[in-house]
């Protein structure tokens, strides 16, 4: 019984919290219009001589020429590391 009573109070909290909620969903034609911008895909390739190759793709030219400047900059630190040893 004290359950049932229990349970019952409960849902009447939840639908007064239901029922004081309003939300309203409109389209923004300024959010609509933005399209995501697709991530740089690169793709690291090493050969048998410990030589680094890559590709990069993606839609923003600017953000390919940075992914690019970074990866390089990387691959030479790789290099210098390795012939210090």
């Amino acid at each position: 019984m004290k359950r049932s009573l229990f349970f019952l109070f409960f849902l009447l909290i939840l639908a007064g919290a239901a029922s004081g909620l309003q939300t309203e969903f409109r389209k923004d034609r300024a959010v609509s219009g933005v399209i995501p911008e697709k991530p740089v895909r690169m793709e690291l390739k090493r050969d048998a001589r410990g030589r680094y190759s890559w590709s990069i793709q993606g839609t923003n030219v600017s953000r390919i020429i940075r992914a690019d400047i970074r990866l390089r900059s990387y691959v030479d630190r790789l290099e210098k590391r390795e012939k210090a040893k």
